[in-house]
């Protein structure tokens, strides 16, 4: 059998007559281990180093059927381990090749020396992303579908999960296809103008088609601005914790991760840096943040931290501004709501637990807040309806609007594209310039459009994609 071991044609580019190799579990001790080949020689090879306890002959195994058997080496009869294959033929497997899976003990050595084994005998070593990669590339797939896997792979809330597999069940692809329709017919009720007609602005036939234009360039622009919006689903609903030293936000913070993940001490300015935890809450991914206190100080230490809560404060979703309830408002305190004007903010009055000062009124003028909670973070008092109060503004975050399924910069980058020629259309039309201009723009808007499909291909963008994936997907 010829090998295809460490062929690569002179530019690098994958080979998709190479069969290539990956372990498709974590390495390490555990239940399963799966070694997963793809390519024109996966049958063969698992032919070589596979004795199934049927007797059967390899290449007649039933598609998508488990067998039992020995993994051995070929070259010394020595058995390596007793696994179960299964072959997923050409075309109705994951990547359309051959497929095989072996589901051997786990354990880092039993795997590593299976994987080890097929490259011995004419597979090569999977990249990342390689095999989704060559879904793509043999049409089981699109470049939204491929970036669906990767986006499935590492969800961290239910409706992230959701909107990854609506994308991966090929929703965004058709909506794709349908403006690009929408742009061809547009093409081909100018073309016709341009046969007929020297202009179209003005006359009863050319309205339509700007009336036609300026709602598909609207329907473009929401697009765009629900996918902006929804960013949280792919990262996290950034809620800053705010306010100036000695208020208790170090133990909000530890409060509401339910951890001692910072330093809390009586000593002003202990908290110098950002300090940051990821939850999942109610289906959204919430990232807390433990900010540098606000006052005026000559340490140049502070200053720095103080200058990073400025800046993570301009980045934040959600904004808590912690007050000390038993204590009058400070020069600090007002100058943190002058940093928090025009930003969305709930007031957390801290020590609840210590005589009461602050009347609540007063202080929504200052604030601005969407809420007052009063707590208690050494006690917990009122941590947990401030917890909910979070959870229920990061979920309306993404409520009342209908889901984008524009769900990376990737796509959103050649929308914009899509969107700027759509807009020159009109502009070209308007503007009485030469129809094969507009024809020109409208090519340019279904460029971006098939850029987004993967119909228009770039390796460079692809390679980009794909080395984000898990090896072994």
């Amino acid at each position: 059998m010829e090998t295809e071991k460490n062929r690569r044609d002179t530019e690098g580019a994958r080979n998709l007559n190479e069969t290539i190799v990956a372990c498709a579990t974590p390495l390490g001790t555990g239940a399963i281990g799966i070694v997963k080949i793809s390519g024109p020689y996966s049958i063969s090879i698992l032919d070589r180093i596979f004795r199934p306890r049927s007797a059967q002959v390899v290449s007649e195994f039933e598609n998508f059927r488990l067998y039992v058997g020995d993994v051995i080496d070929p070259t010394s009869g020595q058995v390596l381990d007793e696994a179960l294959a299964v072959l997923m033929r050409s075309p109705r497997s994951y990547t359309r090749e051959d497929v095989v899976e072996i589901q051997c003990h786990g354990g880092s050595y039993p795997v590593q020396r299976i994987f080890s084994l097929v490259i011995e005998n004419g597979a090569v070593p999977a990249p990342p992303g390689e095999f989704t990669r060559r879904a793509f590339l043999n049409g089981r797939i699109d470049l939204t579908q491929a970036e669906a896997v990767a986006h499935i792979v590492h969800a961290r809330s239910d409706k992230a999960l959701a909107l990854s597999h609506r994308i991966l069940a090929g929703d965004l692809g058709k909506l794709l296809h349908r403006w690009q329709g929408r742009i061809a017919s547009l093409q081909a009720t100018i073309q016709a103008f341009t046969d007929f007609s020297d202009q179209i602005v003005g006359s009863c036939t050319g309205e339509p088609v700007l009336r036609d234009l300026a709602q598909f360039i609207t329907e473009i622009e929401s697009e765009i601005i629900r996918s902006e919006r929804q960013k949280v689903l792919q990262e996290s609903f950034r809620v800053v914790i705010a306010g100036k030293t000695n208020v208790g936000k170090s133990s909000l913070f530890n409060a509401l991760i339910a951890q001692d993940r910072v330093i809390v001490t009586e000593i002003a300015g202990t908290t110098r840096d950002i300090v940051e935890e990821t939850l999942c809450l109610g289906g959204c991914m919430i990232k807390f943040a433990d900010t540098a206190g606000i006052r005026v100080t000559g340490d140049p230490i502070e200053q720095l931290g103080m200058q990073k809560t400025e800046t993570t404060l301009e980045k934040a979703d959600l904004i808590i501004a912690v007050l000390d309830r038993s204590q009058p408002l400070t020069h600090n305190d007002l100058t943190l709501a002058e940093m928090l004007q025009g930003k969305a903010c709930l007031l957390v009055l801290n020590k609840a637990d210590l005589d009461k000062y602050h009347c609540n009124d007063n202080l929504y003028t200052h604030f601005n807040a969407r809420e007052i909670h009063e707590i208690s973070a050494r006690t917990g008092y009122g941590v947990e309806k401030l917890i909910d109060a979070i959870t229920g503004i990061a979920s309306q975050s993404l409520d009342g609007e209908e889901t984008s399924l524009v769900a990376t910069e990737r796509q959103r980058y050649f929308l914009r594209q899509t969107l700027d020629a759509l807009r020159k259309t009109r502009s070209v039309l308007l503007e009485d310039y030469p129809l094969d201009m507009a024809g020109f723009e409208l090519d340019e808007a279904s460029r971006g459009l098939g850029r987004i499909i993967g119909k228009e291909f770039d390796d460079k963008i692809a390679d980009t994609l794909f080395s984000t994936f898990c090896i072994g997907k």
